[in-house]
């Protein structure tokens, strides 16, 4: 009875709605269907209205095709994991036809009753849907920002050779700079900053900046050193 039930349900994905074979679905659909589809379709009552929808994806989407790629029935429903693909060729949400082909996923449960498709949840991914049309835009996640400093993170504290600055660093307290100046040798022209990137923990950056170098050289030490070459003023 399970492999009965699956095999109905795979003829709705892949003979009625991939092969546009909508008759196909008066004898697959209980006339009085309920579809609980997602955003852009919400809830239909009928077989009727259900073909409607299904007919104007297949206009929408000429070459649509629904791949099912597992299934698994209990008591009176069946879970079915599927694939849907198609090229997006005409009107779709007020949106034009953009040649885009989209693909998405999804997962359905129907009940089936009397050998027929009484009910079904669909869930599949509509706002993909929606965003590789054009329909609506896509949702940029901003990158980290890098852990290395860039020229812009690191202030200018200008030096002379073996001696202190006072600035303000990364948590905001007023300090005097006092690290060791091993990295300016005996003619050479340079500026060092002290950068507390994470004085709460374990370690911390010094970024050194020497003109003519595009980048600053980075050394990490641990908290309670860099303590040691600050003084709160």
């Amino acid at each position: 009875m399970s492999d009965e039930k699956k095999t109905i349900t795979r003829r709705f994905y892949e003979e009625a709605i991939s092969q546009g074979n909508l008759a196909l679905l008066d004898g697959i659909l209980a006339p009085d269907l309920i579809y609980h589809g997602p955003a852009f379709s919400g809830e239909v009552g009928g077989a009727e209205g259900f073909k409607q929808l299904i007919a104007a994806l297949i206009k929408a989407f000429p070459d649509l095709r629904e791949i099912v790629e597992d299934q698994i029935a209990e008591g009176d429903r069946v879970a079915t994991r599927y694939k849907i693909l198609g090229t997006h060729m005409s009107e779709f949400v007020g949106t034009a036809p953009s040649g885009v082909r989209i693909a998405v996923s999804g997962t359905d449960i129907s009940r089936i009753v009397d050998g027929k498709i009484q009910e079904i949840w669909a869930s599949f991914d509509a706002l993909a849907i929606l965003q590789q049309v054009g329909a609506v835009p896509k949702i940029e996640i901003p990158k980290p920002k890098a852990a290395r400093p860039t020229r812009d993170d690191i202030p200018d504290l200008n030096l002379e050779r073996f001696k202190y600055q006072e600035a303000n660093d990364k948590v905001g307290r007023r300090v005097r700079v006092l690290m060791p100046f091993a990295g300016l040798t005996k003619g050479m022209d340079g500026r060092i900053t002290g950068t507390a990137l994470d004085p709460g923990g374990y370690t911390v950056e010094s970024a050194w900046r020497i003109p003519g170098k595009a980048d600053p050289l980075v050394k990490r030490i641990t908290k309670a050193e860099y303590e040691s070459y600050l003084v709160e003023v």
